[in-house]
């Protein structure tokens, strides 16, 4: 094949590539997809009722076996219930409620009929609204069963054949009565402006403590025990027991309002308990607290008639002892208001008396500490001689010995009566009540039984702790006195 041939040859196969691709390639390519458009959502809302609130005259709720009326008092511009016109009500709540009547939105439409209406809680509905309007109409909404996992109710309204959903705070607002729409009723208790506060159990006093501030104390703390025996509470570890008891005072504040107004059916004709605080402007509220039902105690305010459910765990005050509360030792007097100190018996027969004096500048006016006050110093006398400066310390030690023994609880056994009388401590005071005795007694080989004043409570001290007294006064005689808390 000569060279003229061959060039003829690769041109014939190169012209029919090229027909076979003019011809066959555009057919191999993809067909472009087609992109089905977005369908534009179906809103299903209907807007089944629309006034302005202003335009709903009154509302009455059937729920519980109760019909409750709520309509608004101009004259008073409020919402009232008709028939408790002189009972606070929840103004939010009742206005929450007649907004509930003044527009009403199905999220959807369930059923065109009104066939098969057990299926969704209407024939027997939880509820029902029946709304007036300015211009004459009357609807009744009724309630039914929640959808299940929507957070909605299947509604009915009467004179429509078909059955809605609805939002839950429709089905909601519905579920009111005269009860829960009373307004609670919170009296704030500031223990700053608290000057008593008694706890009664089953009618008996508990406890009683006092406010020191703004007056003269015998004590050193801001609070004193006052009943059902006088004592002293610090502000130290043991003191802070009662500070957590005052703390749930200032929170006895009503969880819900009671379905009823039986007093004696919560038990509130004969309350186990009773809380009693009274200011330092002599305002008092007196609390009742009755029933408790699975954690939840009926309570009310003396001089009403609202009851209410509050929280047990509120009333941890109950729960406290006069020994959680108090100072444990024995004698915490401040040696600032004592003339003297006069011990009998086992604690030895002896007087130790206290001598105050104003203490002067070199130009002779009284000299003041940082508050303001006169500076006073204060002058032990032993069996009639006065301590020097030098020995004052010699004085406050023994002084000290007499306050150390530690209260080691309460006595107990009911069946203990009183004991011999075995001595006495009475000091003399600058201030009310002007004395302060306390009394030991035989208890056991053990303890003293102490009583403190005129109370009928007894508490325990150790023998030992009172038994030494005589001997640290001999050491004070004697001028060899030490510092009993660190010896």
């Amino acid at each position: 094949m000569n060279k003229m041939l061959k060039n003829i040859i690769i041109m014939a196969i190169a012209i029919v590539l090229v027909v076979v691709g003019v011809i066959f390639i555009p057919k191999l390519k993809p067909k472009p997809v087609e992109i089905e458009a977005t369908p534009t959502p179906v809103n299903t809302r209907v807007v089944v009722v629309q006034y302005d609130i202003e335009d709903v005259k009154e509302v009455t709720l059937e729920y519980d076996g109760q019909t409750t009326t709520i309509f608004y008092d101009e004259a008073d511009s409020l919402y009232k219930v008709r028939g408790y016109e002189d009972v606070a009500i929840d103004q939010t709540s009742a206005r929450d409620i007649v907004r509930t009547a003044s527009h009403v939105e199905a999220e959807d439409t369930i059923r065109e009929d009104l066939n098969n209406l057990p299926e969704y809680g209407l024939d027997d509905p939880i509820a029902t609204i029946t709304a007036k309007y300015s211009d004459g109409k009357t609807n009744t909404y009724y309630f039914g069963n929640n959808a299940p996992g929507s957070g909605t109710y299947y509604m009915l309204i009467d004179g429509i054949d078909k059955v809605y959903n609805v939002w839950n705070n429709y089905g909601n607002n519905a579920q009111y009565n005269i009860y829960s729409l009373r307004s609670i009723e919170i009296r704030a208790i500031d223990m700053a402006a608290t000057k008593i506060v008694r706890l009664f159990k089953d009618g008996e006093i508990h406890m009683e403590v006092t406010s020191t501030s703004g007056k003269e104390s015998k004590g050193i703390g801001s609070w004193e025990l006052t009943a059902p025996y006088e004592k002293g509470i610090h502000t130290n570890v043991e003191g802070k027991s009662f500070y957590k008891m005052a703390e749930l005072i200032g929170k006895v504040i009503p969880r819900a309002v009671l379905p009823s107004d039986d007093i004696a059916e919560y038990e509130l004709d004969n309350p186990w308990g009773t809380l009693e605080v009274i200011s330092k402007f002599d305002q008092t509220v007196t609390i009742l607290f009755g029933k408790n039902v699975d954690g939840l105690v009926a309570m009310k305010y003396a001089d009403s008639d609202i009851l209410y459910w509050i929280s047990e765990a509120k009333l941890g005050m109950f729960n406290y002892e006069t020994i959680d509360i108090i100072e444990r030792l024995l004698n915490l007097i401040n040696v600032s208001n004592v003339t003297s100190v006069k011990m009998t018996g086992v604690v030895g027969d002896n007087t130790l008396t206290v001598k105050h004096e104003k203490v002067k500048e070199d130009d002779g006016t009284y000299k003041l500490d940082t508050k303001g006050e006169i500076v006073e110093k204060r002058i032990y006398v032993v069996d009639g001689v006065e301590l020097t400066e030098d020995e004052e310390d010699q004085g406050s030690w023994f002084y000290q010995s007499l306050i150390i023994p530690k209260i080691v609880r309460e006595v107990e056994d009911e069946s203990y009566s009183q004991g011999k009388l075995l001595g006495s401590v009475e000091y003399t005071l600058m201030i009310e009540p002007f004395s302060h005795r306390i009394e030991f007694y035989k208890y056991d080989e053990y303890f003293y039984a102490v009583k403190i004043q005129d109370s009928n409570t007894y508490l325990l001290v150790n023998k030992d702790d009172i038994d030494i007294i005589p001997t640290y006064y001999e050491m004070l005689r004697d001028r060899e006195m030490v510092d009993p808390i660190t010896n």
